[in-house]
């Protein structure tokens, strides 16, 4: 029987888990300070601001990546560490 994808995420050992959503995160960033590096198809506001949906749709969704696993980047990555200051 094939594991379900609920088991192969479970499976996964929590520094690896850990480096999957720092890289998730660092790609965000590129993303939000680099035009060049936005998927196709992501529509970003004058203020920089585009929604989580779309980005699941347009990058998430090519990256295997999930709501739930960029909120949890997002959660996890969300302070610079020697700062304490707002990354995203």
């Amino acid at each position: 029987a094939m594991a379900s994808r609920g088991d192969r995420e479970r499976s996964r050992s929590p520094a690896r888990d850990a480096a999957r959503l720092e890289k998730i995160s660092r790609a965000l960033c590129s993303i939000g300070r680099y035009p060049e590096k936005r998927p196709r198809g992501l529509k970003v506001d004058k203020g920089g601001y585009f929604s989580l949906e779309e980005l699941v749709q347009t990058w998430g969704a090519r990256h295997n990546i999930d709501e739930e696993t960029l909120k949890e980047a997002i959660r996890r990555h969300m302070f610079h560490e020697h700062s304490g200051g707002l990354r995203f």
